[in-house]
């Protein structure tokens, strides 16, 4: 945050919005065992945070089975939205908070996610979070092909976008990956490592175990900024 401004917010979603992981794991497992093929948990930790389409040509290498990422991909967001309406997302502490706190200030508001976007908006609306978010980035159809987390695109997309700059963004991120992309970016990073998160981010400018403290940061660092403070 350059010179102590705050312009805009800008939230991932699994993992820091909402706990959705074991949706998307257990989407994939049911994609994977159409060919006879299984991971394991610990198997699917590594690709949290990474793309949809890295995600499964990563998986199509590991296993040499003969499939198209691409339709692999599409395959996962028909079981994914369909398994979101009977089941539902649970929204992660203090987002409520946070979110109503940043629409009293006046502050811009995006989801910068590796999901395809018909999983964001699915998301996003079964969680009840719609009317906070007009802006959502995909780093599956919104920036080029193999240029969605770590790399910069989606967070620089979300800024440009809001007509802000990205040094002036606060990020909040689950993991390692979309940390790396969202510092890439130059954006302050607040990190709250989700129950599935396996190392914090090295990059992170601040850790949280929660929204709740990250608000409670925000509001404080705010309050200091204000004139005659």
């Amino acid at each position: 945050m350059k010179n102590g401004n705050i312009s805009a917010l800008l939230f991932d979603l699994d993992g820091t919005l909402v706990s959705s992981e074991w949706l998307h794991y257990l989407t994939t497992e049911r994609v994977l065992s159409e060919f006879g093929l299984h991971l394991t948990e610990e198997d699917f930790a590594r690709y949290e945070g990474w793309s949809e389409e890295a995600s499964w040509i990563d998986i199509v290498e590991r296993f040499a089975f003969d499939a198209s990422p691409d339709e692999l991909a599409d395959r996962r967001t028909d079981f994914y939205v369909s398994e979101l309406a009977a089941r539902g997302v649970e929204v992660l502490p203090g987002v409520h908070d946070l979110l109503h706190w940043s629409a009293e200030a006046g502050l811009p508001r995006a989801i910068v996610s590796s999901l395809p976007r018909l999983q964001i908006d699915a998301t996003v609306s079964a969680a009840g979070l719609a009317d906070f978010f007009e802006y959502r980035i995909s780093g599956h159809d919104d920036v080029p092909k193999g240029r969605g987390k770590p790399q910069p695109d989606v967070y620089l997309r979300a800024a440009s976008i809001l007509n802000v700059t990205a040094r002036n963004c606060v990020a909040f991120e689950d993991s390692p990956t979309g940390a790396a992309s969202a510092r890439a970016a130059g954006c302050f990073l607040i990190a709250v490592p989700g129950p599935s998160c396996r190392s914090l981010p090295p990059e992170a400018d601040m850790v949280v175990p929660n929204l709740v403290e990250a608000l409670n940061f925000l509001r404080d660092h705010l309050r200091k900024c204000e004139p005659n403070s």
